[in-house]
């Protein structure tokens, strides 16, 4: 991966761990006040070069907020490797590309006219243990995203394995709740003031898989076609 101009991941995850020491329990505790926070948080981090490129979407008791993706967080996904010492496993999920709209009226359209991508989370510790899973605003070490858009079944394999996990992109109530999420998530961009064009994490399909049950090489298949490739190493 990449690093930012003026930033390297020791000192993120210092400005991660000292965010508001820790004083958020929950994504509704004083919630406009933890958006000011986190605003205020990226603005910091985008002073210092870091880019946005998408955001995940995080949900606790039906309260939503958006968790920034950085360009360095963005892994190559057919070349990538990860250290068993960095990360703590992988969550299969869907995401969507989409243009952020000018009004939350435009939200709609953007959605319906939407197509899910395969993606790859990459777990990490806590950074700030004081806080709410959900205000650990930066909770992923990165993600890996397939360059087209998902068809019908796919599968995830594992080379020191014959386990193979397998998943479906096309039931109508699986893409709802996705296209729910992906909302919300747009409509917190609008809401909040940031534009442009962005990567929407929605949700796991299926828990995280720890990192030392995925050592060597990893791929993501659909129709017969390897979409994400990456290596777990020690």
């Amino acid at each position: 991966m990449s690093e930012m101009s003026e930033m390297n991941r020791e000192t993120y995850y210092g400005m991660l761990r000292d965010f508001q020491n820790g004083q958020f329990e929950s994504i509704s505790q004083d919630y406009q006040s933890m958006c000011r926070a986190q605003d205020e948080l990226i603005a910091s981090l985008q002073a210092k070069g870091a880019t946005i490129k998408g955001w995940k979407i995080v949900e606790d008791k039906n309260t939503f907020i958006i968790s920034p993706i950085f360009d360095f967080q963005l892994a190559n996904n057919h070349s990538e490797q990860f250290n068993l010492a960095e990360v703590t496993g992988f969550e299969v999920e869907l995401c969507y590309k989409v243009q952020v709209p000018d009004t939350e009226i435009q939200v709609d359209a953007v959605v319906a006219a939407s197509q899910p991508k395969v993606a790859i989370e990459i777990m990490r510790e806590k950074i700030n243990l004081l806080s709410h899973i959900g205000c650990d605003f930066f909770f992923n070490y990165g993600i890996i995203v397939a360059d087209e858009p998902v068809v019908g079944d796919f599968q995830f394999n594992i080379s020191s394995s014959d386990q193979v996990f397998k998943y479906g992109s096309t039931a109508p109530e699986l893409l709802a709740e996705k296209q729910f999420f992906l909302k919300q998530g747009l409509v917190e961009c609008v809401r909040r003031g940031y534009q442009g064009e962005f990567f929407f994490m929605t949700g796991s399909l299926n828990g995280m898989l720890e990192a030392n049950t995925r050592f060597g090489r990893n791929t993501i298949e659909n129709g017969g076609k390897t979409i994400i490739r990456f290596d777990v190493i020690s």
